[in-house]
């Protein structure tokens, strides 16, 4: 009876496991020609965060975004040649405790950093075969070739070419088009418009229309076009006419000569080129232009551009000698004006002349035969010194306008006297700047800059409000706390003093953030911005690395391609600055980017939104 037993429960043990005979199923995947070692850098037991793998029995589900890694994953082991790409699944993770063979199962592998639904995804499936671990790869002939398009995306159809041509008068090219074509070549040539019917004569403009390889194309939308119009010029005969106009009566001599007013006329236009000169004119007038210079390019046609048949070209001039009656000659001026060497800002100043007060003020026009008188002009000013020029002398005949202005120098006052500018780092590692001042006048206030350089040009002002200045003649003692430092870097301050003519810096004092670095226990993303990022600017990225440990954060963009490289080593508060620019130095397009810190512990990715 107990030999009945045993073998009753030795048959129910075989028929159970040959209903569930697969425990995990490892599937070796490939690209069609890119290297998918690229695009999946998860290490072995770890799911690579771009891909997601859902597997059905078409009855249960399950998916990276639901299950544990430990049941199912997309990452990267050991294959038949070396490191390999492999999508798995245990199969107790079904609520079945896993399909029976010769089940079907579908699995779906999609590659998240490519947003286009009708190509980031891949659906295949499997028929389960009997035993235990399934391993689908090279060595066995079993291995998943994946398409490009996954990673990349569709692939845009090739460019069309199409030329346009016309003719003006219409109808003297045939074809007119040529394409659209995706082969190019198929349309070069040389494409000649027949010559308009006589009694028509001319030429086209262009000649003619060669397509070769050195074709310029114009872009249309993803393709290219070329319009191409022929412009008939027709040749006539031609006649200059040049017309001589003024007072009559008058001789004038040049190319053609002639008493005004006369007419010219060449079928050559250099025969009327030349100077024009009339008679002298009577007393008390002038000549309002006298000789008169004609070149051909003075000549315009008559009627141009017609597209009437005509039997001549003709092309007219007109000179005319106009007489002017004088003017008794001007009367100059001068002008003295007084401006502020530092701000250039006007004056009013008390004019002298040969020493002696004017009773003008600047800014003054001194007319001749009115108020101007000859001599040596200086201005005065209180307040003013170190004029320039010191003076000016002005003769007793003017033969143009004149305008000085005199440039004073403001006489200085000291708006503060600093005794003390210093930083001192606080218990909870901030740093409290002090400053000390011993008079104050005319101030506006103060402005604190920082920077992690002893060069002031690299400064940037804290985030705080202007301190305002006390104008006392007694000591004053003012204090600001920077707040947003980091340990172990040094800052240097500049003090910058305020008054209502002018700035004045003073520093830098400098300080180091010292703390003594503790022992690092876990690798991490801190935090990072700013997100958006924009173009320009600096992106921070502040992580811990695990002491002991080293690896890299890595910048890619939306379809996983490498941008740039950061290798970060153990410790804390360890700060990554991204410029927005590749390895090369080109800067990057706006998009959206990801960065991803990977070192033997942590595998975490983040994402970047870049703005122009």
């Amino acid at each position: 009876m107990k030999k009945l037993l045993l073998i009753a429960i030795v048959l129910s043990l075989a028929v159970f496991a040959s209903a569930y005979t697969v425990r995990s199923i490892n599937q070796q995947i490939m690209l069609e020609t890119l290297d998918i070692m690229t695009y999946v850098t998860a290490p072995a037991g770890t799911h690579d965060a771009n891909w997601r793998l859902d597997v059905t029995d078409g009855i249960d589900v399950v998916s990276t975004t639901t299950h544990m890694t430990q049941l199912i994953r997309v990452e990267t082991k050991s294959g038949p040649t070396g490191l390999a790409a492999w999508a798995y699944v245990d199969m107790q993770a079904f609520t079945t405790v896993g399909p029976s063979t010769n089940v079907e199962i579908t699995w779906t592998l999609t590659y998240l950093p490519n947003t286009d639904e009708a190509t980031n995804n891949y659906v295949f499936s499997i028929v389960l075969p009997s035993g235990g671990a399934v391993w689908r790869a090279t060595h066995n002939g079993l291995h998943l070739i994946l398409p490009d398009s996954l990673i990349l995306g569709s692939v845009p159809p090739p460019p069309t070419y199409t030329v346009n041509m016309s003719t003006n008068p219409e109808g003297y090219i045939t074809p007119t088009t040529l394409g659209p074509t995706e082969d190019v070549t198929t349309i070069y040539g040389t494409y000649t418009p027949t010559p308009l019917p006589a009694p028509a004569t001319g030429y086209w403009t262009p000649a003619s229309l060669t397509i070769d390889e050195n074709t310029q194309w114009t872009a249309d939308g993803d393709n290219f076009v070329l319009n191409q119009e022929f412009v008939w010029t027709e040749t006539y005969p031609t006649i200059y006419n040049l017309y001589v106009r003024g007072e009559l009566g008058y001789a004038v001599t040049g190319p053609v000569s002639g008493t005004i007013e006369y007419d010219a006329s060449n079928a050559d236009v250099t025969a009327l080129v030349g100077d024009y000169t009339v008679a002298a004119a009577p007393e008390g007038y002038h000549w309002e232009v006298n000789p008169i210079s004609v070149v051909a390019t003075d000549f315009v046609e008559e009627q141009p551009g017609a597209k009437s048949v005509r039997a001549q070209r003709i092309f007219n001039h007109t000179i005319t000698f106009v007489l002017v009656e004088d003017t008794p000659p001007p009367a100059y001026t001068i002008t003295i004006t007084a401006a502020d060497a530092e701000t250039n800002e006007p004056l009013v100043a008390n004019i002298y002349i040969d020493g002696v007060d004017s009773g003008y003020l600047t800014p003054y026009t001194f007319t001749e035969g009115v108020d101007y008188t000859p001599g040596v002009y200086t201005v005065v000013l209180d307040g003013y010194t170190d004029w320039i020029p010191e003076s000016v002398t002005f003769p007793a005949v003017l033969t143009h306008d004149y305008t000085t202005n005199f440039i004073g120098t403001r006489e200085q006052v000291t708006p503060v006297e600093l005794s003390s500018f210093s930083a001192t780092l606080t218990a909870n590692l901030f740093v409290k700047l002090t400053w000390v001042s011993q008079t104050e006048t005319n101030m506006v206030g103060y402005k604190v800059y920082r920077g992690t350089s002893a060069n002031i040009a690299d400064a940037e002002m804290l985030d705080i409000p202007m301190v305002p200045a006390t104008n006392t003649s007694s000591s004053a003692t003012y204090t600001v706390t920077d707040s947003n430092v980091l340990e172990n870097n040094t800052y240097y301050y500049w003090l910058e003093t305020i008054d209502y003519h002018e700035t004045q810096f003073f520093g830098p004092t400098s300080v180091f953030v010292d703390v003594t670095p503790p022992v690092t226990n876990q690798t991490k993303i801190v935090k990072s911005g700013p997100n958006p990022f924009k173009i320009g600017d600096t992106y921070n990225i502040q992580l811990d690395v695990k002491t002991g440990e080293t690896g890299t954060v890595t910048i890619y963009n939306v379809i996983g391609q490498v941008v740039r490289t950061y290798s970060v080593t153990g410790g804390s508060n360890q700060l990554v600055k991204w410029d927005g620019k590749d390895s090369r130095g080109n800067t990057c397009g706006s998009g959206i980017y990801f960065y991803k810190l990977s070192t033997p512990s942590v595998n975490q990715s983040k994402k970047i939104v870049v703005v122009k």
